[in-house]
């Protein structure tokens, strides 16, 4: 057979309610009472072999077998042998398991298969130990020797306290040391203490863990005498004790001090020089340092004369030039450990002084009164502090509001000139600053500033016009007014900016003084002006606090004109020869709110109107007036940003109940009181006898021109002058020419004594805009004047300019 393992085995460690198991420095299972009883405690080992299971106890204190329950599994069987002293192969058979004796369970196992012997506690069902073994073919049950007891005893080396140390009494120390034992190991550690030199001692703790350290509150005695001892004891109750090197100290009393002089009832001048004189000692830690202090109110107030000079029993102390009938004098004794005694003058003693009692003089040079300072903000409050006799030796800084109680700001300072205040969440205009300086000699001057204000509160704003549930329609290039209110309590409002714009475009804003409450801004001409905006009022007052309002899409810039068709029917003459019908038709479109009429013209004088129909609308009317009436109708519209536009269709009524006109047209884009026409008409003169010359053209529009909309240049005249039925020499020759410089003009007509131009607007035309373009290949010969006809589609008027060959 092969080897498969060792079958003596250490069982798992766990800890119950009833038995610990640990794992001894041997290896082997220890059992011990979780009370920490040390009564009980055991090392016992697994054996595992072909034949069965055997536990061996190899030391320590005995165990009940009723204490025990074993489970073993091996293969598919599972067996729970009775453990009491039946089972017994070497020793006693009582009912207690004593060290050298060993129980067995004979039972044929395999082994090839694994084994699991598991031991529990018989009373809690807890599981002590587990192991899995393959039994072991070469093992015996049934020993032939007794295992050897472990008889040595442990090492132990204590390292702190070792002697030298002074301990203050009360506090807590490390007490350290190191032990081992190479058999059966350091069960527990014990340590005491003793203050005369080891002939008594007392228990610091029975049992401790050998973890090398254990916190130990030091008793509150006094002592030179003092050891600490630690001892190591390992399962076999063996024992080895060390003790400190050397003995070492306790203090747990404060050192002893008196005062000799000056004791109370002496008199001395301001300047003069004294010797301080006292006793002090501390029986064990020794003094370390002598406070030496003074009082000049008969000890409510202490001044320092000094800190931690020697303990040599005197100092030399020159007395501070002030006048005072209860001086007293105070000296402190520290030991080494920071224990310390105090002792003072039994009663008062008298300081004639020889100094001034003339006060400093003092001024508060800013904050000087009329200023406003931001709450929360830092500002540098400033003074000039002077003694003609002495010297400034502290200045404090007190303010006070609305006339109440002074409230400190700085105390002690240095006479700098200066101090930075931050100024604190204050609102009032009555705020004042006091500056007090004190020279040597206690004398104490002061100076107040005039009132200035601080203002923490932000300006409140609120709109009056525009605002977001009536917002304001305007065209760019207009002014648009802003209306706001803005208060401020305590500072008044300084400024206000008024900003027109949106996350992404602003475009106006303007600064004015507060006591404008309105402003007029003019909306910039701009292709890209169009839009929803916000208005932003931002009011700051003297301090510099903002406050913000802001009124979202309340101004509409609309520089778009009404888009309009209309349509007129005449329906004849259906029952009265002087009575004609007509239908009327007409549509109006507008991004802004807008207003539409329509008016009825005959023969220049109003006939009929229809005013407020906006959209899609129609309207039937008659009027009188019999056959060859002129009659003219006019659709104007405007919106609420005040862009019009105006369209209109003349018809003549013919009596003969059929359609004599019906007409759409689209608006000029121009405003309803502005004439619609053509201006500043010019064609550029030519050179005779010269040939692929060029002639510029331009003309303005008045009134505007809706896209679609056609101007036509009729260059006819200069066209037919040349040989023909006139009889004419040729003068001008637009054959093959081009035009260039506006694609929305071309040559419509070039052939025979006809050449037109046309210009067909592809946007609205604005009021005002000039239209130019080239043509590029023109011929001449013989000199002569010509006429050119321009003529509008909208409005059916014409214009002519003459232009010269020479």
């Amino acid at each position: 057979m092969t080897a498969r393992a060792q079958s003596e085995s250490v069982g798992v460690i766990l800890l119950t309610a009833v038995v610990v198991v640990t794992v001894s420095a041997a290896g082997a299972v220890v059992l011990a009472d979780a009370g920490g009883d040390e009564s009980t405690r055991a090392d016992l080992s697994v054996n595992v072999a072909e034949e069965g299971v055997a536990l061996t106890h190899n030391g320590g204190d005995s165990v009940a077998f009723a204490d025990l329950r074993i489970v073993v599994s091996h293969g598919n069987e599972t067996w729970r042998p009775a453990v009491n002293a039946s089972g017994i192969v070497r020793g006693d058979a009582d009912d207690q398991f004593e060290r050298g004796e060993r129980w067995a369970w004979r039972q044929s196992l395999d082994i090839s298969e694994v084994a699991t012997v598991r031991v529990f506690d018989a009373a809690t069902g807890t599981l002590l130990a587990a192991d899995r073994r393959y039994p072991s073919g070469a093992s015996s049950l049934t020993p032939t020797a007794t295992p050897e007891p472990d008889t040595g005893a442990p090492t132990v080396a204590l390292s702190s306290p070792d002697g030298g140390e002074t301990l203050l009494g009360g506090s807590t120390t490390t007490i350290a040391w190191t032990a081992s034992d190479a058999e059966s190991g350091v069960s527990r550690v014990e340590i005491s203490y003793s203050i005369d030199d080891g002939t008594s001692w007392n228990t610091v703790t029975a049992d401790t863990a050998n973890d090398g350290t254990y916190r130990w509150t030091v008793p509150s005695v006094d002592t030179t005498n003092a050891l600490v001892r630690v001892t190591a004891v390992d399962t076999e109750a063996n024992t080895a004790s060390e003790s400190s090197e050397s003995t070492f100290s306790i203090d747990s009393t404060p050192p002893t001090v008196t005062l000799d002089a000056p004791n109370g009832g002496e008199s001395f001048d301001g300047g003069e020089t004294v010797t301080v004189e006292w006793t002090a000692d501390d029986a064990i830690a020794g003094v370390d340092s002598v406070d030496i202090d003074y009082s000049t109110n008969g000890g409510a107030s202490w001044s320092a004369v000094t800190e931690g000079t020697v303990n040599d029993g005197s100092f030399a102390w020159t007395i501070p030039d002030i006048d005072t009938t209860d001086a007293r004098v105070r000296v402190t004794a520290t030991d080494a450990l920071g224990q310390f005694a105090t002792d003072e003058s039994d009663a008062g003693f008298t300081i004639e002084g020889n100094a001034s009692d003339t006060p400093p003089s003092v001024t508060v040079e800013a904050p000087n009164g009329g200023e406003v300072f931001r709450g929360g903000s830092t500002t540098t409050i400033e003074w000039n502090a002077s003694d003609a006799e002495s010297s400034v030796e502290r200045v404090d800084i007190e303010y006070s509001v609305n006339g109440g109680p002074w409230q400190p700001i700085a105390a002690g300072l240095n006479d700098t000139g200066s101090y930075d205040w931050s100024t604190g969440e204050i609102n009032s205009t009555d705020v004042r600053v006091r500056v007090n300086a004190t020279d040597a000699t206690n004398n104490t001057e002061s100076a107040t500033s005039s009132r200035f204000a601080i203002d923490s509160d932000d300006p409140e704003v609120t709109f009056v016009t525009p605002n977001s549930s009536a917002p304001t329609y305007t065209q760019s290039g207009q002014d648009l007014t802003v209306r706001w209110n803005a208060t401020d309590a305590t500072a008044g409002v300084e400024n206000v900016t008024v900003r027109i714009g949106n996350e992404s475009t602003t475009l106006v804003d303007e600064t004015v003084s507060a006591a404008n409450g309105s402003v007029a801004l003019t909306v910039p001409e701009s292709a890209t002006a169009e839009g929803n905006y916000s208005v932003i009022v931002e009011a700051v007052d003297e301090a510099g606090n903002s406050g913000v309002e802001k009124q979202s899409d309340a101004v509409v810039v609309d520089d778009t004109t009404p888009e309009l068709t209309l349509e007129v029917e005449d329906r004849g003459f259906p029952f009265f020869f002087w009575v004609e019908r007509y239908s009327v038709g007409w549509t109006t479109t507008d991004g802004s709110p807008h207003t539409a009429d329509v008016t009825v013209y005959r023969e220049g004088v109003e006939v009929d109107s229809f005013s407020g129909k906006t959209g899609q609308e129609s309207q039937v009317f008659s009027v009188s007036g019999g056959q060859g009436a002129q009659y003219r109708f006019v659709l104007n519209a405007t919106d609420r940003a005040g862009n019009s536009r105006e369209i209109e269709i003349d018809d003549t009524s013919d009596g003969s109940g059929s359609y004599s006109e019906q007409k759409s047209g689209t608006g000029d884009g121009s405003a309803g009181n502005e004439e619609k026409g053509l201006s500043n008409l010019s064609v550029s003169d030519l050179d005779a006898g010269e040939t692929g010359q060029q002639q510029s053209i331009s003309f303005t529009v008045d009134g505007g021109l809706a896209a679609g909309e056609t101007v036509t240049i009729d260059l006819s005249d200069p066209q037919a002058a040349k040989g023909g039925g006139n009889g004419r020499a040729e003068k001008v020759n637009y054959y093959g020419a081009t035009v260039s410089g506006n694609d929305d003009a071309e040559f419509t007509t070039q052939s025979g004594d006809n050449a037109v131009i046309t210009f067909t607007a592809a946007r609205d035309i604005d009021d005002g805009e000039t239209v130019s373009f080239d043509i590029t290949g023109v011929d001449t010969r013989n000199t002569g004047q010509y006429t050119v006809t321009f003529d509008r589609s909208d409005t059916n008027a014409t214009e002519t300019v003459t232009f010269d060959v020479g």
